[in-house]
Protein backbone atom coordinates (compact mmCIF):
# COMPACT_ATOMS: atom_id res chain seq x y z
CA UNK A 1 0.00 0.00 0.00
CA UNK A 2 1.25 3.25 -0.80
CA UNK A 3 2.48 5.50 2.40
CA UNK A 4 -0.21 7.51 2.10
CA UNK A 5 -3.25 5.66 2.81
CA UNK A 6 -2.02 5.81 6.29
CA UNK A 7 -1.22 9.25 6.34
CA UNK A 8 -4.53 10.78 4.69
CA UNK A 9 -6.58 9.65 7.67
CA UNK A 10 -4.19 10.96 10.56
CA UNK A 11 -4.35 14.39 8.23
CA UNK A 12 -8.03 14.79 7.80
CA UNK A 13 -8.53 13.61 11.71
CA UNK A 14 -5.97 16.21 12.29
CA UNK A 15 -7.97 19.01 10.20
CA UNK A 16 -11.03 18.28 11.42
CA UNK A 17 -10.19 18.59 15.15
CA UNK A 18 -8.40 21.99 14.42
CA UNK A 19 -11.40 23.28 13.04
CA UNK A 20 -13.47 21.49 16.02
CA UNK A 21 -15.48 18.85 13.59
CA UNK A 22 -15.98 16.43 15.80
CA UNK A 23 -15.40 12.36 14.18
CA UNK A 24 -18.38 10.06 14.09
CA UNK A 25 -18.48 6.52 13.19
CA UNK A 26 -20.31 7.79 9.79
CA UNK A 27 -17.41 10.44 9.34
CA UNK A 28 -14.58 8.04 10.11
CA UNK A 29 -16.56 5.39 7.77
CA UNK A 30 -16.63 8.49 4.76
CA UNK A 31 -13.06 8.75 5.35
CA UNK A 32 -12.13 5.57 5.66
CA UNK A 33 -14.22 4.53 2.28
CA UNK A 34 -12.79 8.04 0.75
CA UNK A 35 -9.16 6.37 1.28
CA UNK A 36 -10.24 3.15 -0.41
CA UNK A 37 -11.86 5.25 -3.01
CA UNK A 38 -8.63 7.31 -3.59
CA UNK A 39 -6.46 4.06 -3.52
CA UNK A 40 -8.60 2.39 -6.18
CA UNK A 41 -8.54 5.33 -8.23
CA UNK A 42 -4.60 5.47 -8.44
CA UNK A 43 -3.91 2.10 -8.63
CA UNK A 44 -6.22 2.08 -11.74
CA UNK A 45 -4.85 4.54 -13.32
CA UNK A 46 -1.51 2.98 -13.23
CA UNK A 47 -3.16 -0.24 -14.24
CA UNK A 48 -4.35 1.48 -17.65
CA UNK A 49 -0.49 1.78 -17.93
CA UNK A 50 1.45 -0.93 -20.60
CA UNK A 51 2.06 -4.06 -18.09
CA UNK A 52 5.23 -3.56 -17.99
CA UNK A 53 5.45 0.20 -16.75
CA UNK A 54 2.47 -1.02 -14.34
CA UNK A 55 3.70 -0.06 -10.23
CA UNK A 56 2.97 -2.63 -7.41
CA UNK A 57 -0.55 -0.48 -7.25
CA UNK A 58 -1.83 -1.63 -11.25
CA UNK A 59 -0.31 -5.20 -10.29
CA UNK A 60 -3.10 -5.41 -7.48
CA UNK A 61 -5.95 -4.51 -9.58
CA UNK A 62 -5.08 -7.25 -12.07
CA UNK A 63 -4.62 -9.23 -10.08
CA UNK A 64 -8.17 -8.55 -8.54
CA UNK A 65 -9.43 -8.73 -12.36
CA UNK A 66 -7.03 -12.22 -12.29
CA UNK A 67 -8.64 -13.62 -8.79
CA UNK A 68 -5.17 -13.77 -6.68
CA UNK A 69 -5.56 -10.54 -4.87
CA UNK A 70 -6.29 -12.45 -1.49
CA UNK A 71 -3.28 -14.46 -1.93
CA UNK A 72 -1.03 -10.89 -2.06
CA UNK A 73 -3.05 -9.87 1.11
CA UNK A 74 -2.35 -13.13 2.51
CA UNK A 75 1.39 -13.01 1.93
CA UNK A 76 1.70 -9.88 2.51
CA UNK A 77 0.11 -10.32 6.21
CA UNK A 78 2.36 -13.15 6.86
CA UNK A 79 5.35 -11.04 6.41
CA UNK A 80 4.03 -8.86 8.98
CA UNK A 81 3.66 -11.59 11.39
CA UNK A 82 6.99 -13.13 10.20
CA UNK A 83 8.61 -9.89 11.02
CA UNK A 84 6.60 -9.49 14.46
CA UNK A 85 7.08 -12.80 15.96
CA UNK A 86 10.49 -14.20 13.88
CA UNK A 87 13.00 -11.40 14.68
CA UNK A 88 13.98 -10.48 17.80
CA UNK A 89 11.74 -10.63 20.85
CA UNK A 90 11.91 -6.97 21.22
CA UNK A 91 9.37 -5.87 17.96
CA UNK A 92 6.49 -7.96 19.89
CA UNK A 93 7.16 -4.38 22.48
CA UNK A 94 5.93 -2.42 19.23
CA UNK A 95 2.21 -3.41 19.17
CA UNK A 96 1.84 -3.31 23.15
CA UNK A 97 3.77 0.48 22.64
CA UNK A 98 1.00 1.05 20.07
CA UNK A 99 -1.97 -0.36 22.19
CA UNK A 100 -0.43 1.60 25.08
CA UNK A 101 -0.40 5.05 23.28
CA UNK A 102 -3.81 4.02 22.11
CA UNK A 103 -5.26 3.62 25.84
CA UNK A 104 -3.51 7.05 27.02
CA UNK A 105 -4.72 9.00 24.31
CA UNK A 106 -8.17 7.47 24.47
CA UNK A 107 -8.81 8.03 28.31
CA UNK A 108 -7.63 11.42 29.29
CA UNK A 109 -8.14 11.01 32.57
CA UNK A 110 -5.99 7.87 32.84
CA UNK A 111 -2.77 8.05 35.10
CA UNK A 112 -0.96 7.45 31.90
CA UNK A 113 -1.68 10.98 30.32
CA UNK A 114 -1.96 13.17 33.62
CA UNK A 115 1.38 14.28 33.31
CA UNK A 116 0.09 15.61 29.61
CA UNK A 117 -2.74 17.17 30.70
CA UNK A 118 -0.95 20.47 31.43
CA UNK A 119 0.77 20.60 27.84
CA UNK A 120 -2.68 19.79 26.71
CA UNK A 121 -4.30 22.57 28.52
CA UNK A 122 -1.20 24.58 26.94
CA UNK A 123 -1.23 23.60 23.13
CA UNK A 124 -5.31 22.39 22.93
CA UNK A 125 -4.04 20.95 19.34
CA UNK A 126 -1.39 18.73 21.29
CA UNK A 127 -3.91 15.86 21.89
CA UNK A 128 -5.39 15.80 18.29
CA UNK A 129 -1.81 15.66 16.84
CA UNK A 130 -1.12 12.57 18.99
CA UNK A 131 -3.85 11.28 18.25
CA UNK A 132 -3.12 11.71 13.99
CA UNK A 133 -0.21 10.55 14.77
CA UNK A 134 -0.90 7.36 16.16
CA UNK A 135 -3.35 6.56 13.75
CA UNK A 136 -0.90 7.00 10.91
CA UNK A 137 1.76 4.36 12.89
CA UNK A 138 -1.19 1.73 13.15
CA UNK A 139 -2.42 1.98 10.00
CA UNK A 140 0.76 1.78 8.03
CA UNK A 141 1.68 -0.76 11.05
CA UNK A 142 -1.52 -2.58 9.58
CA UNK A 143 -1.20 -2.35 5.85
CA UNK A 144 2.82 -2.48 5.10
CA UNK A 145 4.36 -5.02 4.61
CA UNK A 146 7.36 -4.02 6.41
CA UNK A 147 4.47 -3.28 9.66
CA UNK A 148 6.62 -2.67 12.92
CA UNK A 149 9.22 -0.98 11.13
CA UNK A 150 6.36 2.02 10.92
CA UNK A 151 5.37 2.40 14.60
CA UNK A 152 9.16 1.85 15.12
CA UNK A 153 10.65 4.51 13.26
CA UNK A 154 7.66 6.44 13.90
CA UNK A 155 8.31 6.49 17.87
CA UNK A 156 12.23 7.50 17.96
CA UNK A 157 10.93 10.62 16.67
CA UNK A 158 7.41 11.05 18.55
CA UNK A 159 8.52 9.78 21.98
CA UNK A 160 11.15 11.58 23.21
CA UNK A 161 9.49 14.85 21.41
CA UNK A 162 5.99 13.69 23.53
CA UNK A 163 8.60 13.18 26.57
CA UNK A 164 9.77 16.08 26.11
CA UNK A 165 6.23 18.37 26.15
CA UNK A 166 5.19 15.95 29.22
CA UNK A 167 8.17 16.67 31.09
CA UNK A 168 8.62 20.63 30.67
CA UNK A 169 5.27 21.58 32.24
CA UNK A 170 6.49 19.38 35.01
CA UNK A 171 9.54 20.56 35.78
CA UNK A 172 8.12 24.42 35.51
CA UNK A 173 5.94 23.66 38.02
CA UNK A 174 8.56 22.26 40.52
CA UNK A 175 10.91 25.60 39.88
CA UNK A 176 7.62 27.29 40.90
CA UNK A 177 7.51 25.29 44.35
CA UNK A 178 11.02 25.47 44.63
CA UNK A 179 10.91 29.53 43.90
CA UNK A 180 8.44 29.36 46.61
CA UNK A 181 9.48 27.17 49.26
CA UNK A 182 12.68 29.21 49.04
CA UNK A 183 10.95 32.70 49.40
CA UNK A 184 9.13 31.15 52.44
CA UNK A 185 12.22 30.34 54.52
CA UNK A 186 13.48 33.50 53.80
CA UNK A 187 11.04 35.49 55.58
Amino acid sequence: MPFWAALVPGIVYLVMSVLGIRLTWKRAAIVAASVVGLFFVVAGTDWLREPSRRTHLGRFVQAIIDGNAADIVVRKGQQNIDILLGNAPLTLLVPAALLFVIYVLARPTSWGSRALQRSYDEAPTLRAGLIALVTTLTIGFLINDSGVAIPAVGATLAVPLILSVAVCPLLEEARAVATTRAARRQR
